[in-house]
């Protein structure tokens, strides 16, 4: 028998505010509970009041980048048991070579939010 994910909460980070209503709601259409924060420190601490199953982070914000805030987030106690999305603009070969974003499951660019609403159902 499968077991079942009781944890239905994920945090999208992002300082866009229409990426934020665009990738809440397609949570929410996938029984998420949804926390927001708009840089790396705010995805920090709202991973330690939720702890979130599944984080969809920007790379590119304010205050802190996307890779560093999930680099800390998987270095916490507990941090390998959530799924991190990076969900940029950026290109992921771009991504590769100038940031270090080995903490994060998978990269979705921002143009292409079909592939992160079936990564999404698929959590």
């Amino acid at each position: 028998m499968e077991q079942l994910r009781t944890n239905r909460t994920a945090l999208i980070v992002d300082d866009d505010p229409m990426t934020l209503v665009l990738v809440s709601a397609v949570l929410r259409e996938n029984s998420f509970n949804v926390v927001e924060g708009s840089n790396g420190i705010e995805a920090i601490s709202k991973y330690l009041t939720t702890r979130p199953s599944l984080i969809v982070i920007d790379l590119n914000m304010p205050v802190m980048d996307g890779c560093s805030a999930a680099n800390i987030i998987r270095n916490i106690q507990g941090g390998n048991e959530c799924t991190i999305v990076l969900f940029t603009s950026e290109l992921q070969k771009d991504i590769v070579r100038h940031y270090s974003c080995s903490s994060v499951n998978h990269v979705i660019n921002k143009k292409n939010v079909d592939e992160l609403r079936d990564f999404i159902a698929k959590c």
